[in-house]
């Protein structure tokens, strides 16, 4: 009697291209590499509530970046907090969000007291550039920098004394000084703009395609061999970053980022099924759970992560058809989930769950989340 019987209670999941859009855009990866490019190239501003400017950080070759006023760059800052704050704000804390004005992508981090905005203009032909959910969320890894620990007390006092200024600027102010444009920034203590320019440094040092990566390499060779995808993504399901399997891609094969024009609804992506999947699995916060559906002549099981939610921490791992007996009904268009008491059936797949377990505790640290306190729980059952 197959185990599979015990799915009878587990609602099947059928996955179309109607039912399922793919969001966020990612580089086309380059067949000669393994780790698809990112960078955090752009103007980096950090600006108090009050909308003062308090850093201007370039990070590499920014031409047109430097060319915006700065305070166009902070007025545009204060209306993305605000739209926040309106639409999306629960709680005290910080929340992104992220904008396309022409040529210009915009993300943001925002809190009740700093805000870390990104500049970025995509270079003509250039294939390197960071999605924007990376931005995002390069911009929460600052934001976390500047808020925590004796640097965060820091910045709250030079917040604080900004708010004071600004009281004071619209108690007596003018009609000419109403017009006139002030494109300053706050000059911050020499220790605090040296403290806070090394946490951009340290933040742009380690992309997360690299912590995948390294991740990965680490992987014990039987399981690594059967990775045949290795991703974060968000609960907007737009990727931070993503190692795809080089032996399945194709130069005619599309950009992962965007739903493909040849699927049909019997055959959807390993994208589709995954986020299938996710969507699931975002109810169970914390928890590592896994979820399969047949390709072929094999399994692949997706292992997912939400220790780090709202980042998932995703692979997807090939099983050979005899080491699984599963029985799907419909061969392509079904995801199923794997049982706490099936898990052994999987091979190399607890070995998978733990890769993910720390690099989402990796990935709480860097964002300022708390991870749960128990160890790494597949279902209801625990992987000590």
């Amino acid at each position: 009697q197959s185990v599979w019987q015990h799915f009878a209670d587990f609602p099947a999941m059928d996955v179309t291209l109607c039912s399922v859009r793919l969001r966020g855009v990612l580089p086309r990866p380059v067949k000669s590499k393994h780790e698809l490019e990112e960078g955090f190239g752009g103007r980096w501003l950090v600006i108090a509530s009050s909308g003062e400017c308090l850093m201007d950080y370039v990070q590499g070759a920014c031409d047109v970046e430097r060319e915006l006023p700065r305070a166009s760059l902070c007025s545009l800052a204060t209306a993305m907090q605000q739209f926040i704050d309106t639409a999306c704000r629960q709680g005290e804390e910080a929340m992104t969000h992220a904008v396309t004005f022409n040529s210009l992508q915009l993300a943001i981090c925002s809190g009740s007291s700093l805000t870390v905005l990104v500049v970025v203009a995509p270079k003509a032909g250039s294939t390197s550039t960071a999605s924007t959910a990376s931005l995002r969320y390069k911009a929460m890894e600052i934001h976390v920098a500047l808020s925590r620990g004796e640097l965060g007390e820091e910045f709250k006092k030079v917040v604080g004394a900004s708010a004071e200024s600004r009281a004071e600027k619209v108690s007596d102010y003018t009609l000419s000084s109403c017009l006139a444009e002030d494109d300053s920034a706050m000059h911050l203590p020499k220790e605090l703009a040296s403290a806070a320019q090394q946490s951009f440094v340290e933040a742009f040092s380690s992309s997360y395609q690299a912590l995948l990566a390294d991740a990965l390499k680490d992987l014990e060779p039987a399981a690594r061999d059967r990775v045949r995808c290795l991703s974060l993504f968000d609960s907007r399901f737009e990727f931070l970053a993503l190692l795809p399997d080089e032996r399945v891609q194709d130069e005619d094969q599309e950009d992962p980022g965007v739903e493909s024009q040849s699927s049909t609804p019997s055959t959807p992506s390993r994208l589709q099924l995954l986020r299938a999947a996710a969507e699931t699995a975002a109810a169970e916060k914390g928890q590592t759970s896994m979820w399969a559906w047949q390709v072929s002549r094999y399994f692949e099981v997706a292992v997912i992560c939400t220790v780090a939610f709202p980042v998932f921490v995703a692979s997807v791992v090939e099983v050979k058809i005899t080491a699984l007996p599963m029985v799907l009904p419909t061969q392509g268009s079904m995801v199923r989930r794997v049982l706490p008491e099936e898990v052994e059936l999987c091979p190399h797949t607890a070995a998978v769950a733990g890769m993910l377990d720390s690099v989402a505790k990796q990935l709480c640290s860097r964002l300022g989340l708390a991870p749960p306190l128990s160890d790494v729980v597949v279902g209801s059952l625990k992987k000590g």
